[in-house]
């Protein structure tokens, strides 16, 4: 990602309470994920980027085809809406979370952001 892109985005991850990433594909490595995500998902934000592909054990298993299919169909170009997907942490037994990903093709890098529902969810089944 262009320097000057992730400089913009870096000062969008800080000023937010939402998660905000950048997900390189050609590495499968976060190149930015900020403090946000350490009180979504309660886990290091660190060790994920050097691991990434630890995040995969905290989606719900019902949930994991869909998502790996959505994420597919991103990847190939496909324009993908709001993914809402559960995730289970230690905290909590289940979190909605509401993802909006954005495919920069040109650069081959997945940006967006993320936020917990669970209240919203919860709201509207009462």
């Amino acid at each position: 990602m262009e320097n000057l892109n992730l400089h913009y985005l870096e000062i969008v991850a800080k000023s937010t309470n939402q998660v905000v990433f950048a997900y390189q594909l050609a590495d499968n490595q976060f190149t930015l994920l900020n403090q946000a995500f350490e009180k979504v998902w309660s886990r290091n934000r660190k060790s994920v980027m050097k691991n990434p592909a630890s995040l995969w054990k905290t989606i719900h298993p019902e949930d994991k085809s869909h998502l790996k299919q959505t994420f597919q169909d991103l990847r190939e170009g496909a324009l993908v809406n709001d993914i809402e997907f559960r995730i289970q942490t230690p905290k909590q037994p289940e979190r909605w979370i509401c993802l909006r990903p954005i495919l920069l093709d040109d650069e081959q890098v997945i940006i967006g952001q993320a936020e917990d529902v669970t209240a919203v969810k919860k709201y509207n089944d009462y």
